[in-house]
């Protein structure tokens, strides 16, 4: 688990990445990045000449028990706290329960650490589980439909358990919501 990355897209070293940030927010959280976690999103997270990032999609396959969703985490919280706007980001995995399981462990993640105070408000009602933070961002679960998360816009949408028979209509439903939004980032995890 703490090896590299086998195979992994080359990091350009020309570019400036916000990677750093990342590992930064994982520290805060108390799960710092596994080597192959720092090589993904220093790679993930390059940004161009204008300050966007490169890459709008982003997928990851690993087996079981890898850290998928602790770097899953740690993206969403480095979007929500640390982007110069407000977000909105979204998750959707294979089930509206398991989605919503997913805020809950967000914030008790967020309570153990110095980052306690960047939540605003916590809503777990069915079909408006969120998080709203200091700065506005909010993190909402969608369900795994046909049509779930159409009609917004998302800085971060993050579709995990991409292999259950679903996945591929979810895709279709959130990734539009992302076109108008200045360096949004679909992740596919698996």
């Amino acid at each position: 688990m703490n090896a590299p990355a086998r195979y992994a897209t080359p990091r350009s070293e020309s570019r400036k990445t916000l990677g750093g940030e990342v590992a930064q927010v994982a520290e805060m959280l108390g799960v710092p990045l596994l080597p192959w976690m720092q090589t993904y999103v220093d790679v993930a997270m390059e940004l161009d000449e204008s300050g966007q990032l490169v890459f709008r999609t982003c997928l990851v396959s690993l087996p079981r028990q890898q850290g998928k969703t602790t770097l899953l985490t740690v993206l969403i919280c480095h979007r929500a706290l640390l982007w110069p706007e407000r977000q909105h980001i979204v998750y959707s995995c294979q089930t509206a329960a398991a989605s919503g399981k997913r805020i809950t462990e967000i914030v008790r993640l967020l309570e153990r650490s110095p980052l306690h105070d960047q939540v605003e408000k916590v809503s777990m009602a069915i079909g408006d589980q969120s998080i709203t933070f200091a700065n506005s961002s909010i993190l909402s679960v969608v369900a795994s439909t046909e049509g779930s998360g159409m009609g917004g816009s998302y800085g971060l949408v993050v579709e995990d358990e991409a292999f259950e028979p679903r996945a591929e209509k979810r895709d279709q439903s959130l990734r539009p919501a992302t076109i108008a939004v200045p360096s949004s980032q679909v992740w596919i995890a698996s």
